[in-house]
Parts: C-alpha cells; sequence; structure tokens
C-alpha cells in the first residue's frame, strides 16, 4: 500500500491527470461552444462555464499533504470531477420541457463553485 500511495502523491501523477483533464475539458468546450454558435441557447456557455471552473480549480490546486488509496474515493472524486466532462449537447436537451428554467439554475451552479473555490484558495 505504501507504495500506491506514492505513485497516486507523485509529481507526476498530478502532471498526467493535469494533462488529462485539460485534454476532456478542452473537447468539452469546443462541442459546447460549437453547439451555442449553431442554436444560440445561452445555457451551453452557462454550463461550459461551470465546468471550466470546476477544471480551473482543479488546475491550480496545492500539492495534496495526503492521498486516499480507496477506490470509492476516487470514484466520487472522478465521478465528480470528469465524468461530467463527457456530458455532448444534444438538439432534445435533457428535459426539453424544462429548458427555460436551466440558465437560472446553471447560474446558481457557477455562483456556488465560484464561492466555495474561492474559500478554497483563502485557506491556502
Amino acid at each position: 500500500m505504501r507504495g500506491l500511495s506514492a505513485v497516486l502523491q507523485s509529481d507526476r501523477t498530478s502532471y498526467y491527470s493535469g494533462v488529462f483533464l485539460a485534454s476532456v475539458w478542452g473537447i468539452f468546450a469546443y462541442a459546447h461552444i460549437l453547439a451555442f454558435l449553431h442554436n444560440g441557447d445561452i445555457s451551453l456557455l452557462m454550463f461550459c462555464l461551470s465546468e471550466t471552473l470546476t477544471a480551473g480549480f482543479y488546475l491550480i490546486r496545492s500539492a495534496p499533504r495526503t492521498v486516499s488509496i480507496l477506490p470509492i474515493d476516487w470514484l466520487v472524486a472522478i465521478g465528480g470531477t470528469i465524468a461530467p466532462l463527457f456530458l455532448r449537447p444534444a438538439p432534445w436537451g435533457v428535459m426539453p420541457s424544462k429548458s427555460k428554467h436551466v440558465p437560472r439554475r446553471v447560474g446558481r451552479q457557477v455562483n456556488k463553485v465560484m464561492c466555495s473555490g474561492l474559500a478554497c484558495l483563502a485557506l491556502l
């Protein structure tokens, strides 16, 4: 277990996870910006901004003092950080009947992500 913890805490693992996240984010942003240019739906840009904040805070984070080696912790971290970047815009949307509420709700999400990210940066 000690060797796995050392690998997970290494600078190389941190660097490559950042490169992977940046690559997936680039594809995500490209797809959402193209969809916005095609149909003009502002919620696509807002969702892109929300995920940009999450990815940005991940990339500028400080080095962790300890790293969990429990698989469930890694699944939750990957699921919460990287999995949303695999979402792609669709012409029918998630819930077409509720699409008018999406900008307001995504706006709230962006606000909460910014507040929590800035609070964490203030602790550094």
